[in-house]
């Protein structure tokens, strides 16, 4: 177990918290407890382990593994695109979906369900997931219930019925699309970085070909290589070439631009190595090449940079067009709708 769930003590107490809260039905034989929360588990799995000990184990051994696929840690067996989503799942921070992933993989043969099924659940879990971590809505303290009752009502479900109902359960406690583009047209940088880099390197990733990929989450040490970049600078003291350009030299103006417009989408991408561009001027950032000759400026071929080297200088017009532009694309990337693929 502990091979498979790795040494992180908060990925170990997760997964005995989601396993109860998974399976609490089939439990409350042996256990009463409403909710696994990390101050009672030791009392919850006291009762587990006395009821059948060996048997519990095996139980608890093939879950961590499971466990260990949904987190990726490991890949799911001969199912190259679900691992390759439940990354953008842990990307993009839907862990408290994990108890219904459990669920849905040891409940496979008995819910009917196919591969395609798994797939297309985690590929609206995704958007469900930007949505949420974007506008905070359901509240967090409200996930864990949802995700336990949605457990509850699939289990006489079968096949297709299974991803309708998890989409039409969880489409009802999403944020509306009004609620999403409001957060989305925000400073969302700001708000919240995690969703801002995913949205970002996901309409990257959208037009990449098999000639043009690159790994957009490749790290260095503990750091990305490829980072989101401020075209506007966002730093406090703005470099008088900035101010002349986005303010005509109204230092006051400057600022009250920065604070209004400086994390918004519309002022974002994604660069490598962008420590090199920092307060650089527009025209700097737009051709840099770093010593190694490594284009880190906006030059550097990705689709989210081609608009902006076409652009001799940058403007508040400007960053809420891209803003409307690139927010467009998102919403239309992450609808939540309720649809079964045919099989």
């Amino acid at each position: 177990m502990i091979d498979a769930l790795g040494d992180d003590y908060a990925v170990q107490e997760r997964f005995f918290r989601q396993y109860y809260n998974a399976f609490k039905p089939s439990l409350k034989q042996i256990v009463s407890v409403p909710v696994a929360t990390k101050s009672n588990l030791i009392k919850i799995y006291e009762k587990l382990i006395t009821q059948d000990a060996e048997g519990f184990l095996q139980t608890m051994i093939r879950m961590s593994e499971y466990y260990a696929q949904i987190v990726s840690y490991r890949a799911v067996p001969n199912q190259p695109k679900l691992s390759s989503l439940l990354l953008s799942l842990d990307r993009i921070q839907g862990r408290p979906a994990y108890l219904l992933l459990m669920v849905l993989f040891e409940c496979k043969a008995d819910l009917k369900l196919q591969d395609i099924h798994l797939e297309q659940t985690v590929e609206f879990l995704i958007s469900y997931f930007v949505r949420r971590n974007a506008t905070d809505l359901p509240p967090t303290r409200d996930l864990t219930r949802i995700f336990m009752d949605v457990v509850e009502s699939i289990m006489t479900l079968q096949g297709d019925e299974v991803v309708k109902h998890i989409q039409t359960r969880l489409k009802a406690e999403s944020a509306s699309d009004e609620q999403f583009k409001k957060s989305l047209k925000g400073p969302i940088y700001e708000d919240n970085k995690a969703v801002c880099r995913f949205v970002l390197c996901a309409l990257e990733e959208s037009r990449m070909t098999r000639e043009t990929q690159v790994d957009l989450w490749a790290l260095k040490g503990k750091k990305y290589i490829w980072t989101i970049e401020h075209i506007f600078p966002q730093g406090d003291n703005i470099p008088i070439d900035w101010v002349e350009m986005i303010a005509n030299g109204d230092t006051e103006l400057a600022e009250e631009y920065r604070q209004a417009y400086v994390h918004c989408l519309g002022n974002l991408t994604i660069s490598g190595y962008n420590s090199a561009l920092g307060n650089k001027s527009f025209e700097d950032k737009k051709n840099r090449v770093d010593k190694q000759g490594r284009k880190v400026g906006y030059n550097n071929g990705l689709y989210l940079n081609e608009s902006l080297i076409e652009q001799d200088s940058w403007s508040v017009q400007k960053i809420e067009d891209r803003t409307d532009r690139l927010v467009a694309e998102i919403m239309e990337k992450y609808l939540l709708t309720v649809s079964i693929a045919s099989i």
